[in-house]
């Protein structure tokens, strides 16, 4: 049987990388679980591969809408490969869409002692799907990051003033 083995990587975190080995004859649903446990995202969220141009434009979009007549579970992984240098687009949700450049990079024989798909290559941790809203990113409470930027904001006022010259605005 032929395998593919794809390289995935979020579009703004170039350093987040997945390597996954997969069979051409399996769905492209288990593709999919196959990258959200990868990235320890959750798999019921709406999601979408999109076979991409050399300029990542669209050409084609699958989704995992059970009511269209081609989602994950009626499209194989072969039929996302039209090209030996294949190019996909992973668009996933959370509480913002998430999107991911998937680029084929071997195409092989399988083995038939091991199952597919397979995680190959893991490198840095995926960014949290879901993130609590209002929260600063280094883990502040509100309150904590309102407090630091008055006292920043208070500092820079008082350096201003304790210059020589004044700036008058227009």
């Amino acid at each position: 049987m032929i395998a593919f083995r794809f390289r995935i990587k979020f579009e703004d975190y170039d350093e987040i990388v997945r390597v996954i080995d997969v069979l051409a004859s399996q769905t492209v649903n288990r593709f999919h679980e196959a990258i959200q446990k990868a990235i320890k995202f959750n798999a019921s969220t709406s999601s979408a591969f999109e076979i991409v141009d050399d300029s990542w434009r669209s050409k084609s979009k699958i989704t995992n809408n059970r009511e269209k007549k081609k989602n994950f579970d009626n499209v194989m992984v072969r039929d996302l490969v039209v090209s030996p240098h294949q190019q996909l687009r992973y668009l996933t949700n959370g509480d913002e869409e998430w999107a991911l450049r998937i680029e084929l990079i071997k195409i092989f024989k399988s083995d038939q002692t091991m199952s597919y798909p397979k995680l190959q290559k893991s490198e840095m941790d995926a960014p949290p799907q879901f993130v609590k809203k209002n929260k600063f990113e280094l883990g502040l409470k509100s309150n904590e990051f309102d407090t630091m930027a008055k006292d920043l904001i208070q500092k820079a006022k008082m350096e201003d003033l304790s210059r020589d010259e004044f700036i008058i605005p227009p």
